[in-house]
């Protein structure tokens, strides 16, 4: 395997964690009854986008033209030596919301301002997390990605190397402001 094959790949699971990760955090947001866990989880979605921006960018300058591995191929399980895209953020757990009144399921992405079903505010899909356990989540969150890139950032070199270690201070920064 190239190395550059391998510098691609995980650059493009970097990425892939940055996007699910931004996508995890404006969920949250959306759904935290506390309204510092709203905001802590808000400033994350934004910087996790903010990353996954700027890999997309940078991963299509290097590459020069066509991906060297797809997207959809490193979900296939190990290939080679080439990284797999860990399991971080709990995605699936916030695509819908539950009225705690009469149990109605709306999509996150779409909270009414009132159940659809019974009437209650929007209040009533909230969930119960304040701002220490919101910290937590993104504190575990965090240090899983930190391992996934210091994994990877001695079996690459040149500009997925630097890629990896700006994304390493990132993250570092980010455990830092919590």
């Amino acid at each position: 395997m190239k190395e550059a094959e391998r510098g691609e790949a995980a650059l493009k699971c970097a990425s892939i964690l940055e996007k699910e990760g931004a996508e995890f955090y404006e969920r949250a947001s959306k759904v935290a009854a506390d309204p510092r866990a709203r905001s802590l989880f808000h400033v994350m979605a934004e910087s996790k986008l903010e990353a996954f921006r700027i890999l997309s960018k940078e991963l299509r300058e290097l590459a020069g033209g066509p991906p060297l591995v797809r997207e959809d191929e490193l979900d296939e399980g190990p290939t080679d030596d080439l990284p797999q895209v860990p399991r971080i953020y709990a995605v699936n757990t916030l695509v819908t919301a539950a009225c705690y009144v009469c149990g109605e399921e709306v999509p996150v992405d779409a909270l009414p301002r009132e159940c659809p079903s019974c009437g209650a505010s929007r209040y009533t899909f909230e969930r119960d997390i304040d701002v220490k356990r919101a910290a937590t989540i993104v504190q575990e969150d965090e240090n899983r990605c930190l391992d996934f890139y210091r994994e990877h950032v001695g079996r690459v070199s040149g500009g997925a190397r630097q890629l990896l270690e700006r994304l390493i201070q990132r993250s570092e920064a980010r455990l830092r402001d919590l």
